[in-house]
């Protein structure tokens, strides 16, 4: 890839039930290179209540 490019992927985030508490739970993925963070997304996991 080169500098500046971007990547389209496609993946599954596994969360246990147990930290689901509300419709809306807000999730924070980092990317990792080797031993650095260089880039964090944050989002919300929007699903039922078990």
């Amino acid at each position: 890839m080169e500098k500046e490019g971007a990547v389209k992927a496609i993946f599954f985030v596994m969360i246990p039930a147990s930290k689901i508490h509300n419709a809306k739970t807000d999730v924070h993925l980092q990317l990792v290179v080797g031993n650095r963070v260089v880039k964090t997304v944050e989002t919300e996991f929007v699903g039922p209540i078990n």
